[in-house]
């Protein structure tokens, strides 16, 4: 009975729809500085959402910006949603696999398996990056990481995309499975930005997340993605700044987690934030956005960053 009750309060949650994008007035400005994370985690929340959760903000190319406000009406339901998750007593792992998840595609190729470092080294260079799931994984131009979750829709760090000020990063171009100078399927430009308004005014590190939708698709294929399914074995991929320029880096281990962050001590460094936080099934759990002395850490895609991110999807 538990089951059945969130699931239908989901699909509820799910059907919901938001308001339009509405164009503001202000013009969008661009700034030229690399990606700096939050420098500390903002408070924990428990299941106490607000609508900055609910709520996205974009840009074009163009300095167009428009704001999609969640309503009073919208936080009800979802406030809803998790107060009978809660009640449900649901751990992590059942809700994931209640909610389900969205699946990657291949595209036209056949898979193979080919700044804080924690003790010794762990990491590991990636050679075969024209297959999955690292085609999917690429080097932002801002000095970032960002992974595919569609076609041409490059999940990120928020700070990899806006410092958290009210302004925008300028040079965003996206280069999927890049190896050092190799780009095997060039270098796609974008079309629109979004993140969260509590991320691009407040830098509010617990929706220190954003994404880029491209020009055009670099390949055809993307990773899946769902909600966090607990804790256990997750990999971190990207293009960190301590190696030579443009090399595909990654290490494996365990996490733990609390309401809106996943904690690992697997070794990161400065260019590595956004990438993906990627289960043994390949599919994107979280976003990698901080190092600190003690263990390193990125966000993590609870039930309402999953509806946020299928909506940014299905409208882009």
């Amino acid at each position: 009975m538990k089951y059945k009750t969130v699931y239908f309060s989901f699909l509820l949650v799910a059907s919901n729809s938001f308001a339009a994008d509405v164009l503001m007035k202000e013009k969008a400005i661009f700034v030229d500085q690399p990606a700096v994370a939050p420098e500390a985690f903002s408070y924990l929340r428990g299941n106490n959402i607000t609508r900055d959760d609910l709520s996205t903000i974009s840009t074009t190319p163009d300095g167009s910006q428009y704001i999609n406000l969640a309503t009073a009406e919208d936080l009800r339901i979802f406030k809803t949603v998790m107060d009978k998750v809660a009640n449900a007593d649901l751990n992590e792992q059942e809700l994931a696999e209640l909610v389900g998840y969205v699946p990657g595609n291949l595209g036209q190729e056949t898979e193979i398996t080919p700044s804080s470092v924690h003790g010794p080294d762990g990491r590991v260079r990636v050679r075969y990056t024209t297959v999955s799931p690292y085609r999917n994984i690429g080097r932002i131009s801002s000095g970032c990481t960002g992974v595919l979750v569609g076609p041409k829709h490059v999940l990120t760090a928020g700070h990899c995309i806006a410092p958290g000020n009210g302004t925008w990063m300028n040079n965003l171009n996206f280069s999927a499975g890049q190896d050092e100078f190799k780009k095997p399927f060039g270098t796609q430009g974008w079309t629109r930005l979004l993140t969260t308004p509590g991320w691009f005014y407040d830098r509010n590190s617990n929706l220190d997340y954003g994404m880029i939708i491209l020009k055009s698709a670099p390949h055809g294929g993307w990773n899946g993605y769902g909600i966090y399914s607990g804790n256990g074995t997750y990999t971190v991929t990207g293009y960190p700044s301590d190696k030579p320029f443009g090399q595909m880096w990654g290490m494996s281990g365990s996490t733990t987690s609390n309401t809106d962050s996943i904690f690992y001590t697997l070794d990161t460094y400065g260019g590595q934030s956004g990438s993906g936080i990627m289960d043994s099934g390949r599919n994107i759990r979280g976003i990698h956005t901080n190092g600190f002395a003690s263990n390193n850490s990125g966000t993590k895609i609870t039930l309402t960053k999953f509806n946020t991110i299928k909506d940014w999807i299905s409208s882009n």
